[in-house]
């Protein structure tokens, strides 16, 4: 799970969504489609998951103080998650994580020459 460190707009949100929406519509995964759909509607009225040890803490855009953990091992405790349905915390934190991800630079660190010999010895192997 990314750290949300880097400050993402929200074009760059929309597009990742939008990117989701398409994969899973074209997968013909109605209900990733609407989980979306549900996510982004409570991201444009506000809502923002909040980042935590091991996951994101969400309010519930149903019922007062009502939040909703989303882990990264166990998934989100909301009542349409517990009943195996895509919820719409996940999507949100998928979305925010997903669009972080595109923004992070990949790294690139010099490899050693250890690493560079190991590297030509499996090239010569099975290159």
């Amino acid at each position: 799970m990314l750290n949300l460190i880097i400050p993402m707009n929200d074009m760059d949100v929309h597009q990742t969504a939008s990117d989701l929406q398409a994969a899973a519509s074209e997968a013909g995964d109605t209900r990733a489609v609407r989980a979306l759909d549900k996510a982004m509607l409570h991201y444009a009225n506000g809502v923002r998951p909040m980042l935590t040890t091991g996951g994101w803490l969400i309010a519930s855009a149903t019922t007062l103080n009502q939040v909703y953990r989303v882990s990264t091992s166990h998934g989100c405790n909301c009542e349409a998650a517990a009943k195996g349905f895509i919820c719409w915390h996940s999507a949100m934190t998928e979305i925010l994580e997903a669009a972080q991800a595109r923004q992070v630079p990949p790294t690139t660190r010099p490899r050693s020459a250890k690493q560079q010999a190991a590297e030509a010895a499996l090239n010569e192997l099975y290159g």
